[in-house]
């Protein structure tokens, strides 16, 4: 008896965990900012609004079936950044709209960061970027790029 009491909580906690987790896979934890693109639109925390047609130096590409993810750097208004790019793969595909990108910023290596983002695609674009970040001389300074697809998180390291 005192096994089955045993499993049957083991099985509602991990119940519980899984619709936790697929209910609400942006949720903050501890260490994440909370997923606002509020937080880094209009210059709040030093952050610049870029076009999605932004261009720059691709690191780090996360491929799904039909995208691409990278963190890119680029010279935007005078100052080298950082920011986070998701396009849909060559040839005439288009988002259907509700994909999501963002970009992580930390000042200390990954241990804590301020998620900039999600940005939402429009149906029928093909790209589609965060705003971006000034880099700073310090090395301890760190981005990260993110996009969920099709029910499907993806992620670039820190660089």
């Amino acid at each position: 008896m005192n096994h089955l009491r045993r499993f049957t909580s083991v099985a509602a906690a991990a119940t519980l965990f899984t619709s936790l987790a697929v209910a609400a896979p942006f949720t903050a934890s501890a260490d994440v900012g909370p997923a606002t693109a509020g937080d880094c639109q209009r210059g709040a925390n030093g952050f610049v609004d870029i076009p999605n047609n932004q261009s720059g130096r691709a690191i780090d590409p996360q491929t799904g079936p039909a995208t691409i993810l990278t963190l890119q750097f680029a010279n935007i208004a005078g100052a080298n950044r950082g920011y986070a790019k998701l396009t849909t793969a060559a040839g005439p595909i288009f988002f259907g709209g509700g994909e999501q990108v963002w970009m992580d910023w930390s000042q200390d290596n990954g241990a804590h960061w301020l998620q900039c983002g999600p940005f939402t695609a429009r149906q029928g674009t093909d790209q589609i970027t965060s705003a971006a970040k000034n880099t700073d001389p310090s090395p301890r300074w760190k981005f990260r790029a993110g996009a969920w697809v099709d029910n499907r998180m993806y992620l670039t390291g820190w660089h």
